[in-house]
Parts: structure tokens; C-alpha cells; sequence
């Protein structure tokens, strides 16, 4: 490993940690609820499909079927479905890996650090996905096998759902559960794995209730709207109210799709937030001049001083050396600590140091944490052993007994010195040899940082290890990144999303059509094929809207349950979340005024005695 690239993750280490951290929990999260919606399109199918085929179900009874071939049957379909989609899931991300990546690199300007692909982590991942998907069509093929035709068809007209009370009692049982582990993954350490279950016990207990409360908000709603809206409208949402508890998968459906959403643009949006907060904090000064070597450099830090001195469109510069080691004997007890060389003088006046009670550069300033914890004050005197040395079993040993007065105490050091350094001693200081101090960095204030910048660059050729950097550039680098990021993430948003709503959109079909000869008794009634048009968009509209609130308002808590893992709250892309709720609104509305149309030309007598197709 180079110098160059020591020294870089050196400095990077905890933020690069921190992100990747965050990628992790980004992905085992967004996992878990492609799963989740994924499980919930298989059961909102399966009355459908069961109401779909009454009749072969039926005669396969009535021949002597027994319930395991009725299970046997649906259980193989159910497998060849699983395998196809598994088969067509692989073969995309491996083309996806291979040219989709390059398309995106030529039309983002990304470059991607390119590997094989990774076969056994790929099948791996079907496997999993493939065991778990199956297992939840497990459902759907075992109610088939119970129930019998008839019955099928009633709880398909049935308007509400079985088992009232002990849904409530588990959903309510596990919002209260998840509330005490976030709280406990929040005030106690090392218990993240806390706020991650509580975060799922939440969409459970969520997922659970919302169909039992549905009816009851709806109906509030109607009560404060009814005398602004049309008969036919007011009729739509009137007779969506009992129908909503059995067609409650829709809405939780769009309400995960819409978590997901609040989720990833969050996760993103938060990471480009930290990205920018770490720039800042390492910025003390609009220009940082670092040294790329480490303490393997052979550079004199006075003579660089001198040489900044000299460039006239700088108007101050503060030399800081590496962190090193010494022992400090102070109130009759010795300590090991770290201490740093720095300039008292430039950093006071860049306004990055308060040491407006020093009186001599030969004092040393000590950050406040330490000297509370040390029971130190300004004026007291202690020992400083700066030199190493090892005996002949190669233990270190301190030499030299430096006497130095607590010139100042300070609330905050410069960064990065305020997180890990005890004592700031000064370059001119007569009471400690400085000789041997390796700059590390160098706080940079000029009036034109672009000529700064300039002038700076020719020192590169004296001292080639210079990393000099601005703010500005960082920060626009830093952007350029952020936008790399949300083009990658919001691709892979944008596939899964397709995929979400293809499901959304084939339920809301699946809806429509399994009230047909309902629509085709309210034609006979009152609606006109325009209103029935109307009456078909508004019960979408309906659907959509809960389901969108809903998401949103769960994606936040959601998101703000997880970010408690980093103690840290996250932000939130509005932009991006509406445009992927007009994408929802848009493509529902196009294909269901299609179905909508095709349904309104058909004749009443067709509809009446048609069976579902």
C-alpha cells in the first residue's frame, strides 16, 4: 500500500465506515420490503384467482379430487410461476450487470470500477428470494385445497374480514412491542439490532390495523365532503366504504410502495447531507494545504512556514503537526497523552483557537474534557515527557522532563485535533524541542482564494508532497458525487418501482373486474357509461390517495425509526416523492380509463350473464 493512499483512508476512515454502514442497513431494509409488497400481491391475488376458477375446482371435487391434488396442483403451478420469474430475475441482472451498467456510466459520465459477475452470490440471492416467495405462495395453495367453490364465491362477495378482535389485539400488541424496542435501541448503546426489529414489529402492527380502521376514516372523510362533491362521486366513495376492509391489500400495496420511495430518497438525500457536513467540518478554513506523505515526510515545518509567509495572497497560515505521544505528571499522578504543534498566534487570529489568556508562546493549551477529567487549571504547572526511547525488552520509555505552565483551556480544538488531541504546544515554544514535528496540515485564510490557490501550487515543485485543496472544490466534487449517486439509485428505484406498479396496476384490473356485474347492476340503476367512467375513477382515486398518505406518513416514521441506529435525523426529498406519486397517479389512470372504456361499450346483458374473464 502507498503513502499517498495510507494517509487518505487514515483521515477518511470513520466516514467511509459510517457510509458503507448506512449502505448496509439501506439494502438488508429495502430487502426486507421488496419481500413485504412482494408477499402482499401474491394473497391480494388469490381470491381472484380462486373466484377465477370456481368452476374447474368445482368438477375436480366433484370427480372424487381430494384436497391434496386440489393443493398438489395450485402448489406446481405456483412453482413454475415461482421458477420462471426466478430464471428471467437472473438472466436481467446478469444483462443488467454487463451493458446496463456501461449505458449508465456513458449517460451519467460515471466510471465504474468494473468486476465479473458474481455467479454463486447471484444464485445465492435467487435461492433465497425463491425459498422465501414460495413459502408465501404456501397460502394461497393451501386455502384452495380447504375451501370449497361455493364458499370461495361467498367470501369473495363478503364485504369484511374474519377474526376482528384478534387482529386488533395483535396489531396493537405489536406497535406497543416495537415502541419499547426502539426505545430501548435508542437510549441504550449496542442494541441497533433493537430499533431494526421494532422498525419491522411497526409495519407489522401497521399492516395489521390499517384494514380494521380504514372504514372508519373513510367515513369521517365522506362526513366533511359530502356537500362538495357530485351525487355520482359521493355515491363512489359511499359504496367503496364497505368494500374497503376486503380490498385493503390494494392500498397497503400502494402505502409500501410509497415507504419505499420515502425510504431510498431519505437514505440518499441524508448520505449527500453527511457528505457535505463532513466537508465543512474538515474545511476550519476556505483552503487546506495537507500533507500526503504522513510523518515519512522529510519537509522542515518551519521552513514551509516561512515559505507561506511569503506568498502575498495569503493572509494567514497556521502549521499543525501529526498527533504524538508524551507523558504528562500533573496534581502528583502521570498520564499518557497526545499533543500536536501548532501556531497560537495564526490560530487565534484565524479565530479558530480562543487563547486570549496565554501569556507566553512557551505555555501549552489544553482542550477543557481533558482538564475537567484531570482536575487541571489555568496557571498550574506540569511535567511533559516528550522524548521516546525503548529499553532492551523494547518498552517505550518517556525521557526528558519539561516543565510548562497551562498557558489556556479551551472548549474546542481545530479539526481533526478536537477528536483525539489532549494538548496544543507552539512551534516557538523554548521549553520543548519542536524540531522533530511533522506538519500534517496547514489552515490556509487568504482575500482571493482562487489566487491563493494559484500561487500556492507553485510551492508543489519545492514541496511535492502538498495536497492543497479548497472548500469550494471539495464541496463541488463532493455535488458531482451526490448526483453520480442519486442517477445510480434512483435507476434501480425506477426498475423496482416499474415492477411495483405493474403489480399495483394488475390489482387494480383485477379489482374492477371482480365487481363487473356489480358496475352492470348500477348501470341498469342510475350511471350512464360516462358515470360509470367517473364512478370507477373515483373508487381508484380513492385507493390511491389513502394508499400515498398513508405511505407517506409511514415512510417518515419509518425512516426516522431506522435513522435512530446513527442518532442522527434524516432528510427528506420531497421533490422525488412527488414525482414517483404522479408516475403512480398517471400510469393507474391511463390503463384503468382503458379497462374503464372497454367495460362501458359492452352491453348490460353480456356483463349480467358473463362470468369474470
Amino acid at each position: 500500500m502507498n503513502n499517498d493512499f495510507r494517509v487518505e483512508l487514515a483521515v477518511q476512515e470513520e466516514f467511509l465506515k459510517n457510509n458503507l454502514e448506512m449502505l448496509f442497513q439501506f439494502m438488508i431494509v429495502l430487502s426486507f420490503l421488496i419481500i413485504l409488497i412482494t408477499s402482499l400481491f401474491i394473497i391480494s391475488n388469490f381470491e381472484l384467482f380462486i373466484y377465477k376458477y370456481k368452476h374447474e375446482l368445482a368438477i375436480l371435487r366433484s370427480i372424487g379430487g381430494s384436497r391434496w391434488q386440489v393443493f398438489k396442483i395450485i402448489f406446481i403451478q405456483s412453482i413454475i410461476i415461482n421458477s420462471i420469474g426466478c430464471i428471467l430475475a437472473l438472466l436481467f441482472s446478469f444483462f443488467s450487470y454487463r451493458y446496463l451498467q456501461t449505458l449508465i456510466g456513458e449517460l451519467f459520465s460515471i466510471e465504474f470500477t468494473t468486476f465479473s459477475f458474481d455467479y454463486k452470490l447471484a444464485l445465492l440471492s435467487v435461492g433465497i428470494c425463491a425459498v422465501l416467495i414460495q413459502a408465501f405462495m404456501l397460502i394461497p395453495a393451501y386455502r384452495s385445497s380447504k375451501l370449497l367453490p361455493v364458499t370461495a364465491m361467498q367470501e369473495n362477495e363478503a364485504l369484511t374480514i374474519s377474526h376482528v378482535k384478534v387482529r386488533k389485539i395483535a396489531g396493537i400488541a405489536a406497535l406497543c412491542i416495537s415502541f419499547i424496542l426502539l426505545l430501548s435501541g435508542a437510549i441504550v448503546q449496542g442494541l441497533e439490532i433493537f430499533v431494526l426489529i421494532g422498525a419491522g414489529l411497526f409495519l407489522l402492527g401497521v399492516i395489521i390495523l390499517i384494514p380494521l380502521y380504514l372504514s372508519s376514516i373513510l367515513e369521517a372523510f365522506l362526513g366533511m365532503t359530502k356537500n362538495g362533491v357530485s351525487k355520482v362521486t359521493f355515491i363512489a366513495i359511499k359504496s367503496t366504504i364497505p368494500q374497503i376492509q376486503k380490498s385493503s391489500f390494494i392500498i397497503l400495496i400502494i402505502s409500501i410502495m410509497m415507504l419505499i420511495v420515502v425510504f431510498g430518497s431519505s437514505f440518499i438525500e441524508t448520505i449527500q447531507k453527511n457528505d457535505e457536513s463532513y466537508i465543512k467540518k474538515q474545511y476550519e478554513t476556505e483552503i487546506l494545504v495537507e500533507n500526503r506523505l504522513g510523518q515519512e515526510t522529510e519537509t522542515n515545518s518551519l521552513n514551509l512556514y516561512k515559505d507561506l509567509e511569503n506568498v502575498e495572497s495569503i493572509s494567514s497560515a497556521s502549521i499543525m503537526s501529526y498527533q504524538d505521544l508524551a507523558e504528562m505528571e500533573a496534581n502528583q499522578m502521570k498520564e499518557n497523552i497526545s499533543y500536536a504543534f501548532s501556531d497560537f498566534q495564526n490560530l487565534k487570529k484565524q479565530g479558530l483557537l480562543d487563547i486570549d489568556s496565554i501569556q507566553s508562546l512557551d505555555d501549552i493549551v489544553i482542550k477543557k474534557n481533558f482538564a475537567d477529567e484531570k482536575n487541571i487549571q489555568v496557571g498550574d504547572k506540569i511535567t511533559l515527557s516528550t522524548e521516546l526511547d525503548e529499553d532492551a525488552y523494547g518498552n517505550v520509555l518517556y525521557k526528558g522532563n519539561d516543565e510548562v505552565t497551562v498557558g489556556a483551556i479551551v472548549e474546542h480544538f481545530p479539526y481533526p485535533y478536537e477528536l483525539y488531541t489532549d494538548i496544543l504546544i507552539d512551534w516557538n515554544s523554548g521549553k520543548i524541542d519542536t524540531s522533530q514535528g511533522k506538519f500534517e496540515v496547514v489552515y490556509v485564510k487568504a482575500p482571493d482564494v482562487n489566487e491563493a490557490l494559484e500561487d500556492l501550487e507553485t510551492l508543489q515543485s519545492i514541496y511535492p508532497e502538498l495536497s492543497i485543496n479548497s472548500l469550494g472544490h471539495s464541496l463541488n466534487k463532493s455535488k458531482e458525487m451526490a448526483m453520480q449517486r442519486w442517477a445510480i439509485f434512483i435507476t434501480v428505484l425506477i426498475v423496482i418501482l416499474i415492477s411495483v406498479l405493474f403489480g399495483v396496476v394488475n390489482t387494480f384490473i383485477n379489482h374492477v373486474n371482480s365487481r363487473r356485474k356489480e358496475l352492470a347492476v348500477l348501470r341498469t340503476i342510475y350511471l350512464t357509461r360516462a358515470n360509470m367512467v367517473k364512478y370507477i375513477f373515483t373508487q381508484i382515486t380513492v385507493y390511491l390517495v389513502t394508499g400515498v398518505i398513508l405511505g407517506i406518513i409511514i415512510g417518515v416514521l419509518f425512516t426516522t425509526f431506522i435513522s435512530m441506529i446513527d442518532t442522527g435525523f434524516p432528510s427528506f426529498n420531497v421533490s422525488v416523492i412527488i414525482a414517483m406519486a404522479l408516475i403512480l397517479f398517471i400510469v393507474s389512470y391511463v390503463i384503468i380509463l382503458i379497462v374503464s372504456q372497454r367495460i362501458s361499450k359492452l352491453t348490460l346483458s353480456e356483463e349480467i350473464n358473463k362470468d369474470i374473464t
